[in-house]
């Protein structure tokens, strides 16, 4: 059997419905989707709007032990994944099948960056919005100020910082003799 082609998408611009209504089609017809930058995903509707609903979504939790369910995903990767879940009937083996064909990602890991990443047309934000029309960003993707009602103290998952280099160690006095012939070769030592 020939090996099936991974469709690489590019989420940045997109609104989170039409776009996951096609991917949830195209992982049942068979095809291993690739969507990365998610967290340029955008939601329909002003923010206070979708604030509300996703507050609401948060409440819903089991009454006797909430470890054991209604999971509540905080990255924008995972956000998007459930909504394909929500398309699909993954209870079913058919289901659980297409949603392994579907990977999700925060920004774009060094495997997916050399290629070429594919928009869908149907589901951009300039192409189905009218430009008075109000939308907001995933809901991850809040200022500082607001990220405690959603519990999201990680802001930057898409970009990781950049490690800086450590500094030059500084050397040291040599303070005994016998202390002296140890560090001889290594440090100067002052008398």
């Amino acid at each position: 059997m020939a090996e099936v082609q991974v469709l690489v998408l590019d989420g940045r611009g997109h609104l989170l419905g039409r776009l996951a209504a096609i991917v949830a089609k195209q992982v049942l017809l068979g095809r291993k989707v690739v969507v990365v930058r998610c967290e340029g995903i955008n939601i329909s509707g002003n923010f206070y709007r979708n604030k509300l609903k996703y507050l609401a979504f948060l409440r819903k939790r089991m009454n006797t032990n909430s470890y054991r369910g209604s999971y509540h995903f905080r990255a924008r990767s995972r956000i998007f994944w459930r909504t394909v879940r929500g398309m699909l009937t993954h209870k079913t083996k058919r289901g659980q099948a297409a949603l392994d064909r579907l990977k999700v990602f925060d920004g774009i890991p060094p495997l997916y960056d050399k290629k070429k990443r594919m928009v869908v047309p149907a589901a951009l934000k300039v192409v189905r919005l009218k430009p008075t029309r109000k939308f907001c960003a995933c809901l991850a993707c809040l200022p500082f100020h607001l990220l405690h009602l959603f519990h999201l103290y990680y802001l930057e998952t898409a970009r990781p910082t950049p490690r800086l280099p450590l500094p030059p160690p500084q050397p040291t006095q040599c303070e005994d003799d016998e202390d002296e012939e140890l560090y001889d070769d290594l440090l100067p030592c002052n008398e």
